[in-house]
């Protein structure tokens, strides 16, 4: 046998054994995500006939193990170094050495509907919100797919899909809504510097990305901070997406550390003391926020409950990035029968204990009377009620009904209409219903009550309105 062929021989063995022998000396990579845990496989399925199982099991094993993960940072090195083209790992590459992380990607185009109520779902969440003395806040974190999307090449636009017709669209409704959502994307749009707004190899945005997005946020809040300097000191960090390729290597882009402990810092001061924090990554790893708002209590978006909330402050800020902001909106945590939802209701309802209402108690029979009409129909009643002349008008309804549909209050939008998702969904169900509710800026303008839907009986139907009465 010749010595090149003993020395290919050793070499195919090496790559059999090397995994294992990895794993018995080291054990997993750090890089390793969620690798796993020995005590959890099955060995009776390794020697069973489930190929399966064994096949699927040791390349979950051996992937992360050092051998492997050295194995895939070597393919990745080649991949990104030479070839300049890379797609795996969820990564996909820009032009000139841009990385962009897939997950920004849509599978599907959002319809304008769905959009419109979320959009309206967080104008009726703040409405409750300001009804309790609560300012609710809601930003959003462009994706840098949609920010950057010139440097997305041919190859990554073309696996963008609809991101960016969902970009457009989402805003160009929450424009014609009058959305009071802050979008960060318009502070950076309006930057004139050269400065890079996000690194080239990490979903995030730099520190001049997030100095002008909490500039912005600071001054819808009535805190004016200055812009930061037009250069800065370079500063080296290991991004997301060399990460996710399992690259040890470093972007450098300017560092404002000093603009943040000194300008940024004096002009937030006194700050907002105590603001309940929703933040995914973006404002996860701000190195500003707790200037801006001592003594914060931070929450995940995606990771609360209701008993993280507690009670709740004067200041909310939910923020959320961008492609997971319309679907958050749409059910789950920031429902009305989520855990925010749920909270936001509470706290209006104890400050509609210092509404006094008026003596008289409306019921179907007298509604028309009172400005108040019940519309013709036995299905899906809808109740119109004008609220008093006032800055805190009050409602406080109560009925029975065997109904399982829930009761809903509709907000007229700027032109007296009534949207889809512009409602107070109640989560109140069984046969027994009440509410008293503050609804902060809607004085003199007729809100629509939809006890039920459907053909269900409602008995006992008395509606109250009036005005919050201040302490003495």
């Amino acid at each position: 046998m010749r010595w090149i062929d003993i020395i290919a021989v050793g070499i195919f063995c090496l790559f059999l054994v090397a995994p294992g022998m990895s794993l018995a000396i080291w054990g997993y990579s750090s890089w390793a995500e969620n690798p796993p845990e020995l005590s959890s496989l099955d060995f009776r399925r390794f020697a069973s006939a489930d190929n399966e199982y064994r096949k699927s099991t040791m390349k979950e094993v051996a992937t992360f193990t050092p051998a492997g993960m050295a194995a895939q940072s070597a393919k990745s090195r080649i991949d990104y170094k030479v070839f300049r083209y890379f797609d795996a790992q969820g990564v996909i590459s820009g032009d000139d050495g841009w990385l962009f992380y897939k997950g920004d990607f849509p599978k599907t185009c959002t319809e304008p509907e769905t959009v419109l109520h979320a959009l309206y779902r967080i104008e009726a969440l703040r409405a409750v919100a300001a009804g309790a003395d609560i300012n609710l806040v809601v930003s959003v974190s462009p994706d840098k797919s949609v920010f950057y999307h010139d440097k997305l090449g041919v190859r990554a636009s073309a696996a963008a899909g609809c991101k960016l017709q969902n970009a457009r669209g989402w805003r160009q409704s929450a424009a014609e809504i009058n959305s009071r959502v802050v979008d960060h994307y318009d502070a950076m749009s309006a930057y004139q510097g050269d400065q890079l707004l996000y690194f080239k190899t990490d979903t995030h945005w730099s520190d001049y990305g997030e100095a002008l997005s909490l500039r912005q946020l600071a001054a819808e809040l009535g805190v004016d901070i200055p812009l930061p300097p037009d250069t800065a000191p370079a500063q080296e960090r290991q991004t997301d997406l060399f990460q996710l390729l399992r690259l040890s290597m470093v972007e450098a882009l300017p560092s404002l550390d000093e603009y943040w402990s000194t300008s940024f810092r004096e002009a937030a001061s006194p700050g907002i003391v105590g603001a309940l924090i929703f933040h995914d990554s973006f404002y996860g790893m701000s190195k500003s926020l707790r200037w801006l708002f001592p003594r914060m209590r931070k929450v995940n978006i995606d990771r609360f409950t209701r008993k993280d909330l507690g009670q709740l402050p004067h200041t909310v800020v939910i923020n959320s990035v961008e492609r997971a902001f319309i679907n958050r909106f749409r059910s789950g945590r920031m429902s009305w029968n989520g855990a925010l939802g749920g909270a936001l209701l509470s706290a209006n309802q104890r400050r509609a204990e210092r509404c006094e209402f008026t003596p008289q108690a409306f019921t179907t029979h007298s509604l028309s009377e009172e400005g108040m009409a019940l519309l013709p129909t036995s299905r899906d009643p809808k109740i119109f009620v004008k609220l008093p002349e006032h800055e805190q008008p009050c409602i406080r309804f109560s009925f029975r009904s065997a109904a399982s549909s829930p009761t809903q209050i509709f907000l007229p939008s700027s032109n007296d209409n009534y949207h889809p998702g512009f409602s107070i969904d109640l989560p109140e169900r069984g046969m027994e219903r009440s509410r008293a509710l503050v609804l902060k800026g809607y004085g003199s303008r007729t809100i629509r009550l939809d006890p039920i839907t459907g053909l269900e009986k409602i008995e006992g139907l008395s509606i109250e309105v009036g005005t919050v009465k201040d302490r003495l």
